[in-house]
């Protein structure tokens, strides 16, 4: 079967075709294309609707099938394994019959899943318990680490402030034991002073009711020991600093203490008069 190719003017015409074009009378080509062996040209518009009609009849169908398969899948969506299936339906039926003629294995049965329960709790209990203490310590630690670091911070800080940083490592642990924390509403710690009930201790200043800050405390205790105000600068009536003269005005460089030069001797006299061992 030829098709005859019908255009409006020679011109739409591939060039090399011109030879096998007719040009009609009113300018319009036709061009003849051959059958080739083997080839048709029909109408397919059926065949078409054929293959979608197909096509819509398979998905719903495959659609079904799925949903019908549904109750036998697992909690991944892998299809259950038939054998495994068969087997625990017959375990079913089993217990039934032992139910329904009052077996004793039957409450064998339900006593050994209670025990299996009762295990497994148990452990989850255990282990759950055992992470919660872990986590406690952990915190407690972190805790404690934070605590000791706050009040490390404001000793040194009210040492430095007063002139001791020379003499620091003896000070500083003098001046931790002056030191609290108080716990801010943000959950931070700062640093205080408290009383002998346990209470936050009020400045000396007077009018004022402001916290006692841990450098007016250390200022009080070297005011009151003489061998912690030895290792601070010399001070006269009005605070000032005389460095290099004690308060009589005579002429020092260093604490006695500090002046010894055996190490364990050193430690041993600073025991002597109530200070922390530096080391």
């Amino acid at each position: 079967m030829a098709i005859r190719v019908i255009a409006d003017s020679l011109a739409e015409i591939p060039a090399a075709l011109h030879d096998s074009v007719q040009v009609n009378d009113d300018g319009t080509a036709v061009y003849t294309v051959g059958a080739v062996e083997g080839w048709a040209f029909e109408n397919v518009r059926s065949l078409k609707a054929t293959i979608a009609s197909e096509r819509k009849r398979a998905e719903d169908a495959e659609r079904e099938r799925t949903s019908q398969l549904a109750g036998y899948r697992d909690e991944s969506g892998a299809l259950l394994d038939a054998e495994a299936a068969r087997s625990s339906l017959a375990r079913v039926t089993e217990l039934e019959e032992q139910i329904a003629s009052g077996s004793p294995d039957i409450e064998a049965e339900r006593d050994r899943l209670k025990q299996e329960a009762a295990i497994k709790e148990k452990r989850l209990v255990d282990r759950h318990r055992l992470d919660i203490d872990e986590r406690e310590k952990a915190l407690a630690s972190l805790q404690g680490n934070y605590r000791r670091t706050v009040i490390r911070n404001a000793a040194t800080e009210a040492v430095a402030e007063l002139g001791g940083a020379k003499n620091k490592r003896f000070l500083v642990p003098e001046a931790e034991k002056l030191i609290s924390v108080a716990q801010r509403e943000d959950g931070s710690l700062q640093p205080v002073v408290l009383d002998e009930d346990g209470g936050v201790r009020i400045t000396m200043t007077a009018g004022s009711q402001d916290a006692m800050s841990p450098t007016e405390r250390l200022t009080m205790l070297r005011d009151s020991d003489p061998a912690i105000a030895d290792l601070f600068p010399a001070v006269d009536a009005r605070g000032s600093g005389l460095k290099g003269a004690d308060r009589n005005g005579a002429r020092v460089t260093t604490s006695d203490l500090m002046k010894i030069e055996d190490p364990a001797e050193r430690i041993k006299a600073m025991r002597e008069r109530g200070l922390s061992d530096p080391n």
